[in-house]
């Protein structure tokens, strides 16, 4: 699936082919986005809001670094019902190309996630009956993303960003007065996301 997407982005008219003659992006500027996450089969499909700090390093590399807020829904016979909130700090490399009118590009980062989870009231209960489990925390996790993304007219965007994290749930149990046990269960938490955006500028 990443080669197909890449070979599509390499393939509009947008100029990897063209010369460039000015920078078509600004020096530095504010990138709001929202869009919706897929689901991967453990975290259900629910929206997603952006914010980018994007900073023009040398034509045509930019940097960005954002945070990332997504919601979503556990339903799964291997994990607790509940409500999945992450956030993410997303540090990337942007190369890219074009006109003012038509700009692609391409980046590649680190994502570091952090989260929430809040079970159902039914699962809350069946786990305190089973094993004595008062609290599920998120552990933070480090992992990477893939953005492929098309710029109109320099700020309207629109943006196609893969991520692959591996969270663990920690449940919190007290089996007995005065002790108590912490349990790990790792699972993959990748992600498809579409989203729309503006980016404002700050310096031209």
């Amino acid at each position: 699936m990443y080669g197909l997407l890449l070979a599509g982005w390499l393939a509009l008219p947008i100029a990897p082919l063209n010369p460039v003659v000015q920078d078509t992006l600004d020096n530095m500027a504010l990138h709001v986005t929202a869009g919706v996450n897929t689901s991967n089969g453990i975290v259900g499909t629910g929206p997603d809001l952006t914010v980018k700090y994007e900073m023009l390093a040398v034509h045509p590399i930019i940097l960005r670094g954002g945070l990332d807020y997504r919601l979503g829904r556990v339903r799964s016979s291997l994990y607790p019902d509940g409500t999945f909130h992450q956030g993410l700090f997303v540090l990337e490399t942007i190369y890219y190309r074009g006109t003012n009118h038509l700009t692609g590009y391409l980046g590649l980062g680190m994502a570091w996630g952090f989260g929430h989870f809040v079970p159902t009231a039914m699962t809350e209960q069946r786990l305190f009956e089973e094993d004595q489990t008062y609290d599920i925390d998120v552990g933070t996790d480090l992992g990477y993303r893939i953005t492929l993304g098309l710029r109109y007219q320099r700020n309207f965007s629109l943006e196609i960003a893969i991520t692959e994290l591996k969270p663990s749930l920690v449940y919190h149990s007290r089996p007995e007065p005065g002790v108590d046990r912490i349990r790990r269960e790792t699972f993959r938490n990748n992600s498809f996301r579409l989203s729309v955006g503006y980016a404002f500028t700050l310096l031209k």
